[in-house]
């Protein structure tokens, strides 16, 4: 369900696509965000990528405030470790 809002995100600059942005998410039953996504752990960055670290952030965090709510979620993985109600993706920018 994000991906069409990712895809829609543009690269920064050469060499920013082997960033890797940990997003933490906290959703609502109806799938929507109960808080702004938070930024974790960024991987794939180097000395001449690092400085769009920030921007690959942002990307990420409004990949999803834009496709949300998300739909569809079971349920019964709510309340779980690591279910919807708080729970870490992986963004890499498409490409």
């Amino acid at each position: 369900q994000v991906q069409p809002c990712a895809d829609r995100q543009i690269i920064p600059g050469p060499g920013a696509e082997p960033t890797a942005t940990e997003i933490i998410l906290r959703l609502n039953r109806d799938g929507s965000l109960a808080a702004r996504p938070r930024v974790g752990r960024q991987t794939g960055l180097d000395d001449e990528n690092s400085r769009y670290a920030d921007r690959v952030a942002d990307l990420a965090i409004r990949s999803f405030v834009e496709c949300a709510p998300l739909r569809g979620l079971p349920a019964e993985l709510y309340d779980v470790p690591n279910g919807w109600q708080n729970f870490t993706l992986r963004y890499r920018l498409p490409g």
